[in-house]
């Protein structure tokens, strides 16, 4: 059982930062929340588990869902 955060965690990757506008070559869109992940990870090694916190009803909410 966890309480805490389910996220989404949104990842870029960019050559540099040393300028004010980059061009970002990769995007992922990944869950996120350390309690999340930890629950996640112990349902997919075939634990039971139980997560409690609130979901946006929005896109990440979606996804996250």
């Amino acid at each position: 059982m966890g309480v805490g955060l389910a996220t989404v965690d949104l990842l870029f990757v960019c050559p540099r930062i040393d300028e004010r506008l980059v061009d970002a070559s990769v995007f992922s869109m990944q869950g996120g929340g350390s309690a999340a992940n930890m629950l996640a990870t112990l349902a997919v090694m075939g634990d039971h588990t139980r997560f409690f916190g609130r979901i946006g009803d929005d896109e990440h909410g979606r996804f996250i869902l």
